[in-house]
């Protein structure tokens, strides 16, 4: 599925050792595998403008939510396994890149209130989005937070994944997601 040229990014989610590796993709760096934990930096140089909206073509297919790994239910919306899972894009302006840790979920994820985020949003599908073979337009609104008048966005954060909460080790094994041509809009 492509919406321009001959590709696309194609997220699919799998489970490997018992524990569900979320299809994802982001904006940033891969620092390190901590035993089965990951270690990022997410978020870019970027220039301080002040984009409205990200608007990206998708194509989204959740599974049934099939891992739910032991411990994290406090992290989870009620009844997660066995329902439909979730397919998430966020996008922030930053001051500085983000440390994420998986090991950590009760302060090492990413928060869209901590003091370094100046602007963020969001979509999340629980149900398929895009007709069969074909990937659709979504923009996702901005928000800007009364912090970012008086400080400059220093870093991009976008992050896409299958399963949303494959940071919590817990979702579909058998969810995918496609994405094409991703542009950031600003109002005239």
């Amino acid at each position: 599925m492509t919406h321009s040229g001959q590709y696309s990014a194609r997220l699919g989610s799998d489970k490997a050792m018992g524990i569900i590796a979320a299809g994802n993709v982001f904006v940033g760096k891969y620092v390190e595998t901590e035993g089965t934990n990951g270690h990022l930096l997410i978020g870019r140089s970027y220039d301080s403008s002040h984009p409205t909206k990200l608007k990206v073509w998708a194509n989204y297919r959740p599974g049934t939510v099939d891992i739910v790994k032991d411990g994290m239910d406090q992290y989870l919306p009620s009844g997660f396994k066995g329902s439909t899972d979730h397919g998430q894009i966020y996008v922030a302006l930053t001051t500085s890149p983000i440390d994420i840790r998986t090991s950590n979920p009760e302060n090492g994820l990413f928060n869209k209130d901590a003091q370094e985020v100046l602007a963020y949003g969001q979509v999340t599908w629980t149900a398929p989005f895009g007709a069969d073979g074909s990937l659709e337009a979504v923009e996702i609104p901005i928000e800007y937070y009364e912090r970012a008048k008086t400080t400059a966005a220093k870093y991009l954060v976008i992050v896409v994944s299958a399963s949303k909460f494959g940071d919590y080790f817990s979702g579909s094994s058998s969810s995918v997601m496609y994405l094409d041509d991703f542009e950031l809009i600003y109002d005239k």
